[in-house]
C-alpha cells in the first residue's frame, strides 16, 4: 500500500484505541510502520496551523510503500466498517477508507496463493 503524509495521519485516527492485547500489539506494530519521523517532518516541512497540520507539495506526492499483514488488514477493515456503520466517515478520511475497502479482495487473493 502506498501512503502519502495525509494518509499516514488519517490512518492514525482510524486505528482502534482499545482492544485485546493481540489487537493492540498489531496496532502498535502498524503505527510504527506509518509513523511520521523527524526526517519526514523536515523533508515535508510539516507544521501545525490552527487545529490542523500542513506540509509541502512533496508530502502530498511522495509515498511510503508499506506491506500490510493479514492481521493488520483485519484490524483496518474492521475499523473502517465500524466508522461506516456509525456514519463517522469524513471527507478527510474518505479516500483512505475507500482504499482500505478496495484492498480487501487484493490481499485475500495474495494470501490464498
Amino acid at each position: 500500500m502506498k501512503l502519502n503524509v495525509k494518509d499516514r495521519y488519517m490512518l492514525e485516527g482510524i486505528l482502534p484505541k482499545e482492544g485485546s492485547i493481540i489487537d493492540m500489539l498489531v496496532v502498535k506494530d502498524f503505527k510504527e510502520k506509518i509513523e511520521i519521523t523527524k526526517e519526514d517532518a523536515v523533508t515535508f516541512d510539516i507544521k501545525v496551523e490552527g487545529q490542523g497540520l500542513i506540509w509541502n507539495k512533496e508530502g502530498q506526492k511522495k509515498t511510503l510503500e508499506i506491506d500490510i499483514s493479514g492481521p493488520e488488514l483485519i484490524i483496518l477493515k474492521d475499523a473502517v466498517d465500524k466508522l461506516d456503520k456509525t456514519r463517522k466517515i469524513t471527507i478527510d478520511n474518505l479516500e483512505i477508507c475507500k482504499e482500505i475497502k478496495d484492498l480487501r479482495d487484493d490481499v485475500k487473493k495474495t494470501d490464498s496463493k
